[in-house]
């Protein structure tokens, strides 16, 4: 895998969005995201018993996306850890996508992303 147009990248905390077709993706992103970053992730992977654990001591962030108000705390924690300098990695569609075609878009990275603008 070949990654280009790092040096073009802002400095400080950003959020990348990306489209997600397979447990690869994670895998790719955190291989070639420069700098601190985390994943922002549903709240049903933190229950998955040594991966929720790692996830969360690591520092990423749960969403509960069936209780609305859980969910902008999330991206609220979000945006405070980008303004500190860490950088989020969202998918925006909300699942993989099982075809590879790209799925509606979900409001919270956009949330998240004017959150963290807002506040600088």
């Amino acid at each position: 895998m070949r990654t280009s147009g790092l040096d073009r990248l802002p400095k400080g905390g950003v959020v990348y969005a990306s489209n997600h077709q397979s447990w690869f993706d994670i895998f790719a992103l955190a291989t070639t995201v420069p700098g601190q970053m985390r994943f922002v992730s549903k709240m049903e992977l933190s229950k998955i018993p040594v991966l929720g654990r790692a996830m969360r001591s690591a520092g990423h962030i749960f969403l509960n996306r069936q209780v609305r108000g859980q969910a902008f705390g999330g991206l609220r924690r979000g945006s405070s850890a980008i303004r500190n300098g860490l950088s989020a990695v969202v998918f925006p569609e909300g699942t993989r996508s099982r075809t590879g075609l790209l799925q509606p878009f979900k409001k919270g990275p956009f949330v998240l992303a004017i959150a963290a603008q807002a506040s600088r």
